[in-house]
Order: C-alpha cells, then structure tokens, then sequence
C-alpha cells in the first residue's frame, strides 16, 4: 500500500512519508483554513520552514510512494546489468542502500551512472533500494461534520 507526501515537500531531503493524504492533516488554523504538519525548508533552517494552510475546498497535489525494498544489482563488463529477482516494471527510483548520490531514475541510467562515476566496477554486485515515486496527485480538502478530508480529484490515477 501506497504512503504519501505533499508535492511541495519533496525535495533532496524528503519526509517520511504517512499512510494517506488526510494523515498530513493536524488541524485548524484559526478562520484560515486546516494546516498540514510543518516540516523544515529546503534549507533546513528554522527560518526556511515549510507551512501548508489549505482553505477548505482547496486542493493539493501528493505524491505517493511504494517502497519496494533492496535488490542485488550486478553490472556487466557490456554496460548492462542483471539481477536475479524481478524489479517491479513501475519502479522510478533506484539507488546504492544508502547512498543518495547514486540515484538513477531506470536501473540503466543507475548502472550507467555508478560506472561512470566509479561507485562501481563490471562484475560489481550492488545492493540496490528500489522504489517509486508517483507523479503530483491533486486531492481536494473537503470538511464534513467538522473533520477535514483529503478526496483526489475525479480522473487522477495513482
């Protein structure tokens, strides 16, 4: 199952992301609308926080995110790679476990980029996180009996 980030929040350090939409949600701000949780700004300074106010109604878009775990990654002497378990076809992102420095948005542009970069050598088995990030998924703020709901809009495919 999906878990989920603002749009506006994904940045080179991102937030863990929260089981749904409506979970970002931590309540009202005075006549101005419903506030989502704050985080630090892309410079992660206190004076760089982010602070979403929706007004009811409004709409903003998410992104959600599937975690499909780690996968042994060989690189080849031809440029190629194999691994011996099947990567999800709708994977996006693709990394060295912890080293964001790697990012390769298919496994050949990864590949590509941990040889040409000596991260890695032919014949180099890597351990690989997988995972993928959707593309912006408008979700319109509704309120009903005074608690306050994220609905994506009509049309919006996950």
């Amino acid at each position: 199952m999906s878990a989920w980030t603002p749009e506006d929040y994904l940045d080179e350090v991102v937030p863990e992301p929260r089981e749904s939409p409506t979970a970002w949600i931590v309540g009202r701000d005075g006549a101005e609308g419903w506030r989502l949780a704050d985080i630090d700004g892309r410079d992660e300074g206190p004076a760089d926080a982010c602070r979403i106010v929706i007004p009811e109604g409004g709409v903003v878009t998410f992104c959600a995110f599937d975690d499909y775990g780690a996968f042994e990654i060989e690189t080849l002497a031809d440029g190629g790679w194999s691994c011996p378990d099947d990567i999800p076809a709708d994977a996006t992102h693709f990394c060295a476990e912890g080293d964001i420095d790697t990012l390769g948005e298919s496994v050949d542009q990864f590949v590509a980029g941990l040889i040409e970069n000596g991260y890695a050598s032919p014949g180099e088995t890597v351990r690989t996180a997988v995972y993928r990030w959707s593309d912006p998924i408008p979700h319109r703020l509704v309120v009903e009996n005074g608690a306050a709901r994220f609905v994506a809009e009509a049309g919006a495919r996950i």
